[in-house]
């Protein structure tokens, strides 16, 4: 947020204060044609989500920091008159107050309206209050003369009490009194019992009160039509124009999060505008510096720290505090000043400024005051001020010694007390509590009260003429000097440093020590000047234009209370440089003149530069502006977000820092996150999300680095997976005939509805007359009944039964079987045993190929008999193990007769017609549902069980394919299963085993392809590469594929990488996961 509050006193013939304001006005005036509902406004209240409301005569408009909305009688708002008050309770219900219309209740949705028909004694409402107890209290009048009243509701009932006169206002102190101001009959305290009337005769400025405020400190102020008064319980204290208050007419009192307690002014007049008092100076504001109408009706200060007005004569007004105007206030001062030579802050904020040949000044925040010879002080030429801990101030002087008073009195020292020189250049207390006093001549001077002491270049000193002397966090003292560098004293030794250690030049003006510790020098400005050097103990570091500073013509420094460093140029402004960034002002922004002599950090936080500017007559006068610290954050405002619900994984948003303001940077984080680094852009936007609700929170800060306490969020829904509808019957290659039931579940949050469909294996699309629909239906199924198929019409074939469902967001999932129709004996559901050679090995493969075994050459000492059959043993675990994990098929039994498997078989189970999830899977190789697919794949896994008890075997998914694969070497009961987790387990990678050992890529021995087995320890991604004997890569079969935990195998067809086959010969097969490596040979033959 770019914010100045800038002053500039002038100092020439007479001492000018002028206001200077920023080129940047931070009073943003808010009208109808920005939304608010009409200008005439008469209150203002923030509601808990930091969203503004402003009470208008054409009805309640409420403002989040970039749009506006406004209810009015059309939304159910009776506005008689007009709106006059606003208030949120502690339900979040906001009160309306109306001029003849009663007061109504929003609850978020309704608008509840209570008249005198509900109990309230006035439809005039002027003023609304939630007691501590949560009673609403509502202040109302019934005309000039006649009765007031003021009443309460308790959510129930409502009760009235009559006050005379005309209740304008309304409070509730510290101990529950409720407070009734009224327009000519003095203020009423009301203790729950009885009503005691304040009148002028007990002290109230005027009978006529139009605000009312309870402050922290147990007060209570009331503004009246002639001047302010505060109650402390005991006593009455009235402020009027004479004390500091612009105007005696108020009509808003507010207390900020500092205390400070600000006035609007009203009248006939027009007003004299807004006053702030922080218990002992006044500071107005009026439209001379920026306010836009003197008149200010009602006032509030916003959770980030904005003040926001309602003007008299148009609209709503925002103020951060930090833009002025220009005003004058002349106080004579000698005509000889020629330049701001030092400056101090006392321990009781008061600003002193030594000048040359006019003396030294003291600003008290109010008014100025002079002291010069004549009053006491050595020389009118002062060059250094100082405040030691008993509060008496030093004052260097350029010829005369060095000057102290008390407050009262004035004591001047001069060589004939044991200074050095007369010609004092620098004053410093140390911890001590000695005096140091920098000489032009004759170095620097010790005073502890009693005895001086000199140090020359005899004693150590670089030099004797001394520039500018600092004490260290250590202790140490730094003097530096004309000539001879810098000196540092630790009490005993003395040790210099110069160019010739990285100082640019040997003649210091300034130093200064910053947070870290670390020391900064400004040193001569010798052609060419050479910016600043800072010292860190062991290292040095130059600092120029080029680097950000404003000028490489440095003449000095201060640091604020943020830890800023603050640098004066010659020419080009003052720079400020927070560790990081540069940031330089000049007059564009509203610095007096951009050459800077002197820098003031004040304990208030602001910062007070001496400059110089050329006068009409040709000579330099010198001035003064102070630049008081923005603390005021910017508001983060999101302008679009991601949508409430989505079914995409990329979703965007953009921000923006509320109110316009300019240079300002963003910060965001999802889910509780890292925050972001700092960037101008304020755009975030979410790639690859998961499901799941989200939250994006955005925050801002501006070029002081004041961020935003209230970062706002924005939540929201991912929901990209689709639905899984699941086909339980009939199963994958079940034999059908006649008329069956077709069950399994179509159950998702959002479903919109599911269908049933059927067509010939293999057809080419699902659209009809292709596919015929066997039922439909917008009802969540949950292992049930989906639809009745019959099947006697359909000729004897291979059929594809797809179950689809779809969501609310246009998500489609979809489960799929092949069936067998067989209505025509003999029937297919017979399954022969197949002989597997010994010598040769073979395929054994299950109807349609769903089940498919390979046994190698001498898998068996013999030929045996292998059955691969359905499994149907009652016996076989549940379909659903305890981790959630479901089986999507009725499984096989592979049986071989108790003969010793050799060698590893090879097993593959196919989905590309079987099962949910692996239907999915099909169509995602087939460009449908391809998001869906892949989840569904990536947790395909083969499980076994041998004695009731499933076992994960594992297994690699080959989506292009679609099948699953994995080497067994134990007869039993396989089946595939989706996983609904992450298998985790040690990071390890068992040896490698090959199906066949020896094979020929063109079937002259064994099989085609390669199985190359292993096992993961948890899922990883792997890679396989085959080598020839001298090390040449001969293929990458897989690179980086991320495998599942459990037993893999990969395929190799035997080519290289030119798609040629391998030559004859032996061959070395790696394999690389979780950081192992394994190694086997194998022949190849042709």
């Amino acid at each position: 947020m770019i914010r100045y509050l800038i002053r500039t006193a002038l100092l020439a013939t007479a001492l000018v204060w002028t206001w200077s304001g920023s080129a940047l006005c931070l009073w943003q005036t808010f009208g109808p044609s920005d939304g608010l509902a009409s200008a005439a406004t008469s209150s203002v209240m923030e509601d808990r989500s930091g969203n503004l409301w402003f009470a208008t005569n054409a009805g309640v408009s409420r403002f989040d920091g970039t749009s506006w909305h406004s209810y009015t009688a059309a939304d159910g708002l009776p506005l008689g008159e007009g709106a006059t008050a606003v208030l949120e309770d502690r339900s979040g219900n906001i009160w309306v107050g109306t001029y003849e219309g009663g007061i109504s209740r929003y609850d978020g949705k309704n608008w509840r309206t209570y008249t005198t028909a509900d109990g309230l004694l006035s439809n005039r409402v002027h003023a609304i209050l939630e007691d501590h107890l949560g009673n609403i209290w509502i202040a109302t009048g019934a005309g000039g003369g006649s009765l007031g009243s003021f009443s309460r509701f308790d959510g129930a009932r409502w009760v009235t009490y009559g006050a005379a006169g005309y209740a304008y206002s309304i409070i509730e102190d510290l101990s529950g009194n409720i407070w009734v101001g009224t327009l000519g009959d003095g203020v009423g305290r009301f203790d729950g019992t009885g009503i005691q009337t304040y009148r002028t005769a007990d002290g109230l400025a005027d009978n006529w009160v139009t605000s009312a405020l309870a402050d922290r400190s147990g007060n209570v102020w009331f503004g009246t039509s002639n001047g302010l008064s505060r109650f402390d319980g005991a006593t009455w204290q009235t402020y009027t124009t004479a004390d500091g208050l612009p105007g005696n007419s108020v009509a808003a009192i507010y207390e900020d999060h500092l205390d400070n307690l600000w006035f609007g002014t009203v009248g006939d007049d027009g007003g004299a505008g807004l006053t702030r008092f922080d218990g002992i100076k006044w500071q107005t504001y009026t439209t001379a510096d920026g306010l836009p109408d003197n008149y200010v009706r009602s006032i509030l200060e916003d959770r980030w720290g904005n003040l926001w007005l309602v003007n008299g004569h148009g609209g709503v007004t925002r103020f951060d505090r930090a833009t002025w105007r220009r005003h004058t206030t002349p106080d004579p001062l000698p005509d000889n000043s020629q330049e701001v030579t030092a400056m101090l802050e006392d321990r009781s904020g008061n600003l002193w400024v030594g000048t040359q040949r006019a003396g030294v000044c003291r600003f008290d925040g109010r008014s100025w005051r002079t002291y010069t010879a004549a009053d006491g002080l050595a020389f009118d030429w002062v060059t250094a001020i100082v405040e030691d801990r008993s509060g008496n101030l030093w004052f260097g002087t350029a010829g005369n010694g060095v000057s102290r008073f008390d407050g009262v009195n004035w004591r001047t020292y001069t060589a004939d007390d044991g200074l050095a020189h007369g010609l004092v250049t620098s004053i410093l207390e140390d911890r001590s509590g000695d005096l140091w006093f920098g000489t032009t001549y004759d170095g620097v001077s010790r005073f502890d009260g009693v005895n001086w002491r000199t140090y020359t270049t005899a004693d150590g000193l670089g030099s004797n003429q001394v520039n500018t002397i600092l004490e260290d966090r250590l202790g140490n003292l730094w003097f530096g000097t004309q000539g001879g560098g810098v000196s540092r004293f630790d009490g005993t030794h003395w040790r210099t440093y110069t160019i010739a250690d990285g100082l640019p030049y040997n003649e210091v003006r300034a130093i200064l020590e910053d947070r870290s510790g670390a020391l900064w020098f400004a040193t001569a400005p010798y052609d060419p000047p050479r910016g600043l050097t800072r010292f860190d103990g062991s290292s040095w570091r130059t600092y120029t234009a080029a680097d950000g500073l404003a000028d490489d013509h440095v003449t000095a420094m201060a640091k604020d209370g943020f830890g800023n460093l603050w640098f004066g140029t010659y020419g080009s402004g003052v720079s400020r440089f927070d560790g990081m960034s540069w940031q330089t002002y000049t007059t564009v922004d509203g610095l007096a003149d951009n050459r800077v002599t002197q820098v003031l950090g004040a304990r208030s936080g602001d910062l007070w530069f001496a400059t110089l500017h050329m006068g009409g007559m040709g000579n330099y006068v010198p001035s003064l502006t102070r630049y008081e610290t923005d603390l005021v954050p910017p508001r983060t405002a999101f302008l679009s977000k991601p949508p409430s619900v989505g079914a995409s994984r990329n979703v965007s948003a953009a921000f923006v820092a509320a109110f316009s303001e300019s240079k300002i940077e963003f910060s965001y984080r999802l889910d509780e996150g890292a925050w972001s680094s700092w960037s101008p852009v304020g755009t975030w936007v979410g790639t690859n999300l998961s499901d799941g609700v989200h939250t994006l929170e955005a925050t801002s800060r501006d070029y002081v680095t004041n961020v935003d306490p209230f970062p706002p969020a924005a939540t929201f829904e991912v929901d990209a997976t689709p639905p899984a509808p699941l086909l339980t019957s009939p199963a994958f290659g079940a034999v059908v005939r006649g008329a069956l039931q077709v069950r399994g579940s179509a159950d998702d949050a959002r479903l919109q509805d599911y269908r049933v469909e059927v067509r010939l294996a293999g057809a080419r699309s699902w659209d009809p007359p292709i596919a015929a629909l066997l039922a439909q239906s917008s009802v969540s199924v949950r292992d049930g009944p989906l639809a009745t198929w019959d099947t006697s019409p359909l000729a004897d074939g291979l059929y594809d039964l797809r179950l689809s469902a779809t969501d609310s967001l246009g998500l489609t999932g979809s489960s799929q079987v092949t069936v067998v129709v067989d209505n025509h004996a003999p029937f297919a559901d017979v399954t022969a045993p197949t002989i597997v050679s010994s010598s040769t090995g073979g395929n054994v493969f299950t109807t349609n190929a769903e089940a498919h075994l390979y046994f190698p050459p001498h898998a068996f000492q013999k030929d045996a008999v292998v059955t691969v059959t359905p499994a149907v043993d009652p016996s076989v675990p549940a379909r659903t193990l305890p981790a959630g994990t479901i089986q999507l098929l009725g499984g096989y039994d592979i049986e071989w007769g108790g003969a010793p498997l050799m060698k590893p078989a090879r097993l593959e189970f196919s989905y590309a017609t079987g099962g949910a999830g692996a239907a999915a899977a099909s169509r995602g190789a087939a460009g449908s549902d391809a998001g869906g697919a892949r989840q569904a794949a990536e947790h395909l896994a083969l499980y076994r069980s041998s004695n009731g008890t499933w076992e994960r075997i594992g297994g690699t998914t080959d989506p292009s394919a679609a099948r699953v694969s994995l080497a067994i070497t134990a007869p039993g009961t396989y089946a595939l299963f989706v996983e609904t987790g992450v298998i985790s387990g040690p990071g390890t990678l068992s040896s490698l085993a090959f199906t066949p050992r020896v094979f020929s890529p063109t079937g002259a021995f064994a099989d085609r392809e390669l199985g190359i087995s292993f096992t993961l320890g948890r899922a990883a991604p792997v890679t396989v590469r085959v080598y020839s004997r001298s090390g040449r890569l001969i293929r990458e079969v897989v690179a980086g594929q991320t495998m599942n935990a459990g037993a893999n195998l990969v395929r190799w067809d035997g080519r290289d990488r030119n798609g040629g086959y391998a030559a004859d010969g032996m061959y070395l097969v790696t394999v690389e996961a979780l950081g192992w490596t394994e190694r086997k040979t194998l022949a190849v033959v042709r």
